[in-house]
């Protein structure tokens, strides 16, 4: 017992085993039908409205990038390109692989058709949307629906979601930060490295 303490109240209980703790289930740990529809739908107009664009900017040098991985797996940088009006080696103009790969095996599923191409794409703006809508749910609980929607069809995204990477690097980079507040939560270390 202290007496005269900075205590004026119960000592509050221990924290509970992790064990115990696993069991908590965070709101944004499970998304309902409701908020799953409005990402797929959200996700569905940003991949429509996408796929009626022309390509534009750099999107010819990604596809340039997707074709040689299409057709050398091992060598994505092996081709030359025509950037900066003068023809190199396709590795001045370096793209991260992950995105460059994913299109290369569109290209190679969906033939030599663009706007398939283009609707390849709606996994990048499902997980943009899965991952904004977790981190919503987590800090700011009740505006997920309508910040999903204004982020996906943005001027921040919808005239940049193509076949350049910036798009594929956030909804990566938010997929990282929800997956990492998540293993927080359940006190997994595992989870958080």
């Amino acid at each position: 017992v202290v007496c005269g303490s900075m205590f004026s109240g119960p000592i509050p209980p221990a924290r509970p085993a992790v064990a115990d703790a696993r069991g908590l289930a965070h709101p944004a740990a499970t998304i309902g039908r409701g908020a799953l529809g409005h990402v797929l739908a959200a996700a569905l107009v940003l991949t429509l409205l996408n796929a009626i664009k022309p390509v534009t900017m750099d999107d010819p040098s990604y596809l340039l990038h997707a074709r040689q991985v299409a057709a050398h797996p091992l060598d994505p940088y092996g081709a030359e390109m025509f950037t900066y009006q003068t023809w190199g080696p396709a590795l001045h103009n370096n793209a991260p692989p992950v995105a460059v790969y994913w299109l290369a095996l569109g290209q190679r599923v969906l033939g030599d058709h663009e706007f398939a191409w283009k609707l390849w794409l709606l996994p990048w703006a499902l997980a943009l949307g899965l991952s904004l809508r977790s981190l919503l749910a987590r800090w700011a609980p009740g505006v997920e629906a309508p910040v999903v929607w204004l982020t996906l069809l943005s001027p921040a995204i919808l005239p940049g979601f193509d076949f350049m990477l910036d798009v594929p690097a956030l909804a990566m980079v938010l997929a990282a930060v929800a997956l990492f507040a998540r293993a927080l939560e359940r006190d997994s270390t595992a989870g958080a490295a």
